[in-house]
């Protein structure tokens, strides 16, 4: 076999000359094959995509979480919750209006909230905010 020309149509692909616009001089020759492979690819992989997103998506068995505790108190000057759920998660918060009758009046809140991971590890966070910012002192993954 010779060597092919660029101007022969295979009778795989299909062949055509495109007007060069940047150099607005030639012709050349563009492959419809190159094309077709890329088009072909480019299905492949959003089907593999969309496959592995389905794949990795919700949880498999999700749980049910009940709300073991839940106690509130609200007051002229502050205020406290707490609430506790079967999945280990809870949380208590106080909030106190220091110097009620000023101009000066600021809320501090002190308070923490924990949570289990799914690999069993407790996490809690003691905070409190107040004219300072936020304070948070970590607890980090005791089993």
């Amino acid at each position: 076999m010779g060597k092919r020309s660029p101007y022969d149509v295979s009778k795989t692909c299909i062949s055509e000359y495109v007007y060069n616009e940047r150099s607005n001089t030639s012709y050349s020759f563009v492959s419809l094959c190159s094309r077709r492979k890329l088009n072909t690819m480019l299905k492949y992989v959003t089907v593999l995509y969309l496959v592995a997103t389905l794949c990795a998506g919700a949880p498999q068995n999700p749980q049910d979480v009940q709300i073991l505790r839940f106690d509130s108190d609200v007051q002229p000057d502050g205020y406290s919750f707490a609430y506790e759920t079967s999945d280990g998660t809870s949380r208590q918060e106080e909030g106190k209006l220091d110097n009620p009758q000023s101009e000066n009046a600021a809320l501090t809140v002190t308070g923490q909230y924990s949570y289990v991971t799914p690999d069993g590890k407790h996490y809690t966070v003691t905070f409190t905010a107040g004219p300072n910012g936020f304070q948070p002192k970590t607890s980090l993954g005791q089993k």
